[in-house]
């Protein structure tokens, strides 16, 4: 088990690696609008966007206890939520199929086989494709209906 100095370590290092990532693109994206784009983003909205990331994690979790729970599959709530979150060590991979790696800590910590909590994962990922869908859609929808382009997307594209 890592100490928690350990893990703060790995999170400031991720966090950097993350920012620099982030300035890189915007440089090769052009800078000047990228910043000019944040500039003009209303703070106001921040709280609002944060609480909506909030409640998506929330309600992610929800579906990963709801799943398990359909497959009669038992764990301590807490440590179901700490297995949920360590998936998103491997969301980068192809389809984020890394996210297996949930599969993985069940069976290890509590011997459920991997072919039994492997469609929870699958179901996830399943859930996120026809929800993209969705989102896909309903904007091709918007947009067929005469719908504009959000002036926050203007400054950028």
């Amino acid at each position: 088990m890592e100490n928690n100095s350990s893990i703060v370590k790995k999170i400031i290092i991720g966090s950097l690696l993350g920012a620099a990532v982030f300035i890189i693109i915007a440089f090769m994206a052009d800078y000047k609008k990228v910043a000019s784009a944040l500039m003009d983003f209303p703070l106001r909205l921040w709280p609002f966007i944060l609480f909506l990331s909030l409640m998506n994690y929330a309600f992610r979790v929800v579906k990963w206890d709801f799943y398990l729970d359909r497959l009669y599959i038992k764990i301590p709530r807490v440590s179901s939520v700490l297995i949920f979150f360590s998936g998103f060590i491997m969301a980068i991979t192809p389809g984020k199929m890394g996210e297996v790696l949930k599969s993985l800590l069940l069976y290890e910590r509590y011997g459920v086989p991997v072919t039994r909590s492997a469609p929870v994962v699958f179901m996830e990922r399943l859930t996120d494709v026809l929800a993209l869908l969705f989102i896909c859609a309903s904007g091709v929808a918007f947009a067929l209906m005469g719908g504009g382009q959000p002036s926050s997307l203007q400054a950028v594209t």
